[in-house]
């Protein structure tokens, strides 16, 4: 009954790192984790992931919010 409607609902959602909202979190996370280990203030983190070449992580973010603008 319910089957069919549940394995569409859950073929139509976002991974988890596609979601913007999910992906800026876990950005954050990773941030706070990294400014632990480096014992620095989160914000110099914060910057240094965004800035990563390699990361991209709120780079691709901020895109894709431009776009929809």
């Amino acid at each position: 009954m319910f089957g069919n409607h549940v394995s569409d609902g859950l073929k139509n959602r976002l991974r988890p790192l596609q979601n913007p909202h999910l992906r800026r979190i876990s950005t954050l996370c990773a941030a706070h984790l990294l400014a632990y280990l480096l014992d620095m203030s989160a914000l110099a983190a914060l910057l240094r992931l965004e800035l990563h070449p390699h990361l991209e992580v709120l780079q691709r973010s901020q895109v894709g919010e431009m776009r929809k603008v």
